[in-house]
């Protein structure tokens, strides 16, 4: 049985599903389709998170060919979006994305008895609503919010293990930033700050610092016109 799944926003203007277009030879729209059939069979409770049907599966009821899925779901691997299983295919991030608790407990009884204790008790804050200000306040940055005395944090270092986000690969393929030379890129930009000591090597916002480094990148089409970009995967 499936249960209701959660659609992010943002979803449609994500980088990663242009690069899988350029690379799958296919268009975005393609793409986005057979995502959303990959997440709907990962919402089954039995492989909650997995998929475990095949693309010939998919290709079924979406007019594809096979081969056309099988290019897509790889190309989907290259930037992030799934990997291989040992049950089929794993959604990357699943549990970041989706709850447990979604789908469960909503009969109408369970939804009246919710809004009586919210009413009789104050706002209550469930246990979605503390992962989903989590993840709000990591989207804007740990090192953003004023430090005990009232004053701005200085920020930290670039963490070692630092990858770009979602959204900030999002942000560098609207900027025409693609491919190998997105992974470019994210090498200089790791390698240029974690190189860097004393105070200029710290940021409080390390998101805004990466989307000024897409700005200024050379390969950045951000108000010029430059060759088609390099359709080859991320590095």
């Amino acid at each position: 049985m499936s249960k209701w799944l959660r659609w992010w926003d943002g979803s449609c203007r994500d980088g990663k599903f242009q690069v899988v277009s350029r690379n799958a030879s296919v268009t975005v729209a393609t793409v986005i389709g057979v995502w959303a059939a990959l997440l709907e069979d990962a919402s089954n409770d039995d492989h909650r998170g997995t998929v475990t049907q095949t693309p010939e599966w998919v290709s079924l009821f979406l007019g594809l060919t096979p081969i056309e899925v099988t290019k897509i779901i790889e190309a989907m691997k290259a930037v992030g979006l799934v990997c291989d299983h040992e049950h089929g295919l794993e959604i990357i991030n699943w549990n970041k994305r989706q709850f447990e608790s979604d789908g469960r407990d909503n009969t109408n009884a369970d939804r009246q008895r919710r809004w009586r204790n919210r009413h009789r008790n104050g706002p209550a804050v469930t246990q979605n609503d503390q992962s989903t200000d989590t993840e709000n306040r990591k989207s804007r940055g740990a090192h953003s919010a004023p430090a005990a005395n009232g004053r701005l944090s200085k920020g930290t270092p670039l963490p070692a293990s630092w990858k770009p986000s979602e959204e900030d690969i999002s942000y560098a393929g609207s900027k025409g930033l693609l491919g190998h030379q997105l992974g470019d890129e994210i090498e200089k930009f790791r390698n240029h700050w974690t190189s860097k000591s004393g105070r200029d090597a710290c940021k409080r916002d390390w998101h805004a610092t990466w989307r000024n480094w897409v700005l200024n990148s050379r390969h950045s089409t951000a108000g010029r016109r430059l060759p088609p970009p390099d359709t080859a995967g991320i590095v």
